[in-house]
């Protein structure tokens, strides 16, 4: 018997990363849908139908069941999402999953973004075999989990913590989620380009070009990327001491930026951080890139559709 085929989505403020995967772990096929190129919820579901359909054709089956991954908490009985998805506002009060139920598509559980990169990278990437760590996602927004004994640390409704809110200066930077000094409003691409911009680089630069300006010398840059690492290593020294995690993987598109990103929150992390607990304390990047969030969808569905199957056949046997 053939091993069922699941495949996951990964919403995010530019692209949405799409992927299937077979029964064990192996990518099958990928694509990509650019964003930022709908202002409607019905024509983005309906490109993104097509695109699902396409995927299924190139690789000869149909999907066993679909996890979606978007920015705020969806909501976990109807997958819609929140007032914490903000950075797309285009996704709020809908469901990204019922709509694509009526297509005829299998999409079942929806999940927090930064959640789903954590699985993702616990089960195919960097973070395989810890029991405890913590993930932070940078990009259009910074989002965050911790994930023990291979379980999200979640509250009693699903929400994850939500580590783009954590308050870093009182008097920093107004957020888009309406608080100052927050790691995301120093940590996200926005944030990249503000520091950028103070240190007199050009405005609105994206953090790839801040990234590569630094390589080339360019002293603003330097600074930038140091101010901005700094503030990220201060939130991990928050989390290393409440948590004792054994490990932060740095992952979203921001991540890309390599080692440069994680040497220079490195530089910073042991001045943040209580001394007794940096020795078993690992800083990683994500080392399935951008797969990490239709990764982690992808395997949400599985165990979800395992599940399920195993409560029906229980309910068989009695």
């Amino acid at each position: 018997m053939p091993v069922p085929v699941t495949a996951g989505i990964d919403i995010g403020g530019t692209a949405v990363k799409i992927g299937a995967v077979d029964g064990d772990g192996g990518v099958l096929a990928r694509c990509t849908l650019p964003f930022r190129e709908f202002d409607r919820f019905s024509p983005f579901i309906a490109a993104l139908a097509q695109a699902l359909q396409s995927m299924q054709a190139d690789i000869g089956t149909r999907f066993a069941a679909i996890g979606v991954a978007m920015p705020s908490h969806p909501d976990p009985q109807t997958g819609a999402a929140d007032s914490g998805a903000f950075n797309l506002p285009m996704l709020q009060s809908h469901s990204v999953p019922l709509a694509l139920r009526g297509l005829g598509l299998p999409a079942g559980i929806a999940l927090n973004d930064a959640v789903a990169a954590a699985m993702g990278e616990h089960a195919f990437g960097a973070a395989r075999g810890l029991s405890r760590f913590a993930m932070i996602t940078l990009g259009t927004g910074v989002g965050g989990c911790v994930m023990i004994d291979g379980k999200p640390l979640l509250a009693q409704d699903g929400q994850p913590p939500e580590f783009g809110a954590m308050v870093l200066e009182l008097d920093g930077p107004l957020c888009a989620n309406g608080l100052h000094g927050t790691l995301e409003a120093f940590a996200a691409a926005a944030g990249f380009a503000s520091a950028y911009a103070q240190a007199g680089g050009p405005a609105d630069s994206t953090p790839m070009a801040i990234f590569a300006a630094c390589a080339a010398g360019d002293p603003r840059a330097r600074l930038a990327v140091d101010q901005v690492c700094r503030r990220i290593a201060q939130a991990i020294g928050i989390i290393i001491n409440l948590l004792n995690v054994d490990a932060c993987v740095i992952g979203g598109g921001i991540s890309a930026a390599g080692q440069v990103l994680r040497d220079g929150i490195g530089r910073h992390v042991p001045g943040l951080t209580w001394q007794p607990l940096l020795p078993a304390f690992q800083l990683l990047l994500a080392s399935t890139g951008n797969d990490a969030g239709w990764l982690g969808a992808a395997a949400a569905a599985r165990t979800q559709m395992d599940t399920s199957k195993n409560h029906r056949a229980g309910g068989l046997r009695r």
